[in-house]
């Protein structure tokens, strides 16, 4: 699951289908045989959420330690952000606790904070979607 975090994998069948696109090299990335999507599921629904919260987290203060003296371009005598709002959808059977309109679940709403000297996400939260924000 942490190759289809790195390699920007969307959906179950998209991570088989590139598993599948690279089959002779599976050996080498210590698979046996070619991985189905159930495999791929149980292994999803065995892990727990906080081991990829924490891998990101490892892989954010890597980043930050990287790109930390690398230059904006542009002389600020203050830090720059950019801040991002999203809302996402979900599935109303699978998540009957994220209610957002009659027929359609959404998860909260998603702040975030993108510090513009070293691109990296400075500030994270989520809300419950039905949440007034001042546009």
């Amino acid at each position: 699951m942490a190759f289809a975090q790195l390699t920007y994998r969307e959906s179950l069948r998209d991570i088989e289908t590139c598993l599948d696109a690279v089959g002779g090299k599976l050996y080498h990335m210590g698979f046996r045989t070619s991985v189905a999507r159930s495999t791929l599921a149980d292994a999803n629904e065995s892990r727990d959420w906080r081991i990829y919260a924490d891998f990101a987290q490892t892989l954010i203060a890597t980043a930050r330690q990287l790109y930390a003296r690398d230059a904006l371009g542009v002389d600020l005598d203050e830090s720059l952000y950019a801040l991002d709002s999203t809302t996402i959808d979900l599935c109303l059977a699978l998540f009957p606790w994220a209610r957002f309109r009659r027929r359609k679940a959404a998860v909260n709403r998603r702040n975030a904070a993108i510090k513009f000297d070293n691109f990296l996400l400075a500030f994270c939260h989520a809300l419950k979607d039905s949440t007034f924000q001042v546009p």
